[in-house]
Protein backbone atom coordinates (compact mmCIF):
# COMPACT_ATOMS: atom_id res chain seq x y z
CA UNK A 1 0.00 0.00 0.00
CA UNK A 2 2.78 2.32 1.08
CA UNK A 3 4.89 1.40 -2.23
CA UNK A 4 2.23 1.74 -4.32
CA UNK A 5 1.31 5.12 -3.16
CA UNK A 6 4.82 6.44 -3.34
CA UNK A 7 5.22 4.64 -6.82
CA UNK A 8 2.28 7.54 -7.51
CA UNK A 9 3.02 10.16 -6.27
CA UNK A 10 6.81 10.02 -7.98
CA UNK A 11 4.93 10.10 -11.37
CA UNK A 12 2.55 12.57 -10.09
CA UNK A 13 -0.18 10.16 -10.50
CA UNK A 14 -1.80 10.66 -6.89
CA UNK A 15 -5.18 10.52 -8.35
CA UNK A 16 -4.88 8.28 -11.22
CA UNK A 17 -7.20 6.08 -9.83
CA UNK A 18 -10.09 6.34 -7.54
CA UNK A 19 -9.17 3.95 -5.07
CA UNK A 20 -8.05 5.58 -1.61
CA UNK A 21 -4.71 4.15 -0.37
CA UNK A 22 -3.70 6.43 2.44
CA UNK A 23 -2.24 9.45 3.27
CA UNK A 24 1.02 10.96 1.72
CA UNK A 25 3.41 11.58 4.66
CA UNK A 26 4.45 8.06 4.96
CA UNK A 27 5.17 7.43 0.93
CA UNK A 28 7.25 10.28 1.14
CA UNK A 29 9.59 8.92 3.07
CA UNK A 30 9.90 6.07 1.07
CA UNK A 31 10.74 7.86 -1.97
CA UNK A 32 13.61 10.22 0.29
CA UNK A 33 15.20 6.89 0.80
CA UNK A 34 15.21 5.56 -3.05
CA UNK A 35 12.41 2.60 -1.78
CA UNK A 36 15.63 1.05 -0.57
CA UNK A 37 13.67 -1.33 2.10
CA UNK A 38 17.36 -1.26 4.14
CA UNK A 39 16.97 2.23 3.68
CA UNK A 40 13.93 2.92 5.10
CA UNK A 41 14.39 0.66 7.82
CA UNK A 42 18.09 2.56 9.01
CA UNK A 43 16.19 5.87 8.70
CA UNK A 44 13.59 4.73 10.66
CA UNK A 45 15.82 3.65 13.44
CA UNK A 46 17.52 7.21 13.26
CA UNK A 47 13.83 8.64 13.71
CA UNK A 48 13.36 6.12 17.19
CA UNK A 49 16.45 7.43 18.22
CA UNK A 50 16.05 10.89 17.62
CA UNK A 51 12.49 10.41 19.16
CA UNK A 52 14.14 8.75 22.58
CA UNK A 53 16.31 12.05 22.69
CA UNK A 54 13.74 14.17 22.30
CA UNK A 55 11.91 12.50 24.69
CA UNK A 56 14.89 12.93 27.12
CA UNK A 57 15.45 16.68 26.57
CA UNK A 58 11.82 17.64 26.46
CA UNK A 59 11.00 15.90 30.14
CA UNK A 60 14.88 17.47 31.28
CA UNK A 61 14.17 20.54 30.02
CA UNK A 62 10.40 20.92 31.33
CA UNK A 63 11.32 19.21 34.91
CA UNK A 64 14.97 19.22 35.75
CA UNK A 65 15.05 16.05 36.86
CA UNK A 66 17.37 13.57 34.77
CA UNK A 67 16.18 10.69 36.21
CA UNK A 68 12.44 11.16 35.11
CA UNK A 69 14.34 12.26 31.54
CA UNK A 70 16.29 9.12 31.56
CA UNK A 71 13.03 7.42 31.98
CA UNK A 72 11.10 8.96 29.57
CA UNK A 73 13.93 8.52 26.82
CA UNK A 74 14.38 4.80 27.91
CA UNK A 75 10.53 4.37 27.33
CA UNK A 76 11.11 4.89 23.67
CA UNK A 77 13.56 2.82 23.40
CA UNK A 78 13.06 -0.56 25.14
CA UNK A 79 9.46 -0.25 23.83
CA UNK A 80 9.24 -3.57 21.69
CA UNK A 81 6.26 -2.40 19.37
CA UNK A 82 8.58 0.94 18.72
CA UNK A 83 11.31 -1.43 18.06
CA UNK A 84 9.38 -3.95 15.84
CA UNK A 85 7.81 -0.72 13.91
CA UNK A 86 11.12 0.50 12.74
CA UNK A 87 11.61 -2.95 11.34
CA UNK A 88 8.95 -3.01 9.23
CA UNK A 89 7.04 -0.40 6.26
CA UNK A 90 4.51 1.00 9.07
CA UNK A 91 3.88 5.11 9.61
CA UNK A 92 4.04 4.66 13.22
CA UNK A 93 8.02 5.96 13.32
CA UNK A 94 7.63 8.72 11.68
CA UNK A 95 4.39 9.60 13.20
CA UNK A 96 5.89 9.55 16.68
CA UNK A 97 8.55 11.09 15.73
CA UNK A 98 6.42 14.21 14.09
CA UNK A 99 4.28 14.64 17.20
CA UNK A 100 7.71 14.06 19.73
CA UNK A 101 9.20 16.64 17.41
CA UNK A 102 6.22 19.15 17.49
CA UNK A 103 5.71 18.75 21.44
CA UNK A 104 9.55 19.96 21.69
CA UNK A 105 8.98 22.91 18.66
CA UNK A 106 6.31 24.05 21.18
CA UNK A 107 8.60 23.62 24.59
CA UNK A 108 11.56 26.11 22.67
CA UNK A 109 8.62 28.27 20.93
CA UNK A 110 6.45 28.57 24.05
CA UNK A 111 9.54 30.11 26.23
CA UNK A 112 11.22 31.88 23.47
CA UNK A 113 8.00 33.39 21.83
CA UNK A 114 9.61 32.90 18.71
CA UNK A 115 7.39 33.05 15.58
CA UNK A 116 9.43 30.84 13.57
CA UNK A 117 9.42 27.91 15.79
CA UNK A 118 6.16 28.13 15.63
CA UNK A 119 6.02 28.19 11.86
CA UNK A 120 8.37 24.87 12.34
CA UNK A 121 5.71 23.54 14.80
CA UNK A 122 2.80 23.73 12.44
CA UNK A 123 5.36 22.15 9.93
CA UNK A 124 5.88 19.06 12.29
CA UNK A 125 1.86 19.26 13.19
CA UNK A 126 1.47 19.52 9.09
CA UNK A 127 3.35 16.25 8.88
CA UNK A 128 2.38 14.47 11.93
CA UNK A 129 -1.24 14.78 10.28
CA UNK A 130 0.19 13.91 6.76
CA UNK A 131 1.28 10.66 8.30
CA UNK A 132 -1.49 9.58 10.50
CA UNK A 133 -4.84 12.08 10.18
CA UNK A 134 -5.82 11.90 13.61
CA UNK A 135 -3.45 14.18 14.86
CA UNK A 136 -5.01 16.90 13.16
CA UNK A 137 -6.30 17.80 16.74
CA UNK A 138 -2.56 18.53 17.38
CA UNK A 139 -3.31 22.03 15.65
CA UNK A 140 -5.93 23.09 17.84
CA UNK A 141 -4.28 22.09 21.22
CA UNK A 142 -1.33 24.30 20.28
CA UNK A 143 -3.35 27.15 19.24
CA UNK A 144 -4.87 26.93 22.36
Amino acid sequence: MYLDLAMRIQKLRLFSTMEVSGTPGYPLLLLATGRNLHVVWLAQSFLGLATSVLSYWIVGVTTRDRRAALCAGAINSLCLNQIFFEANILAETLATFCVVLSVALFVVAARLRSVPLAGLLGLAVALATLTRPLYLVLAPVYAY
